[in-house]
């Protein structure tokens, strides 16, 4: 579990789901692009994508992810993530 916490989100058991940082720079870099050219997501974000959304890349479905995340962070430790 600790190399993939490593490779993925290092930062997973310090934030509350959401890399406020890394989200505001993929949004930049994908306003630049023209297109969802580069991520943002924590574990508990592909968690949530992993398990009840498709890989769709739409805004809404972006949107359902973070309601989802919230969701699991407020009722689920993070080891149980």
């Amino acid at each position: 579990m600790a190399a993939f916490v490593v490779m993925e989100d290092t930062r997973f058991f310090r934030h509350d789901g959401f890399e406020r940082e890394q989200i505001e720079r993929a949004l930049w870099f994908n306003l630049g692009a023209g297109r969802f050219a580069r991520g943002a997501s924590t574990i508990s974000q592909q968690t949530a994508r992993n398990l009840w959304l498709g890989m769709d890349r739409s805004l809404g479905r972006k949107l359902q992810e973070a309601m989802l995340t919230a969701m699991l962070e407020d009722k689920l430790d993070k080891r149980r993530i």
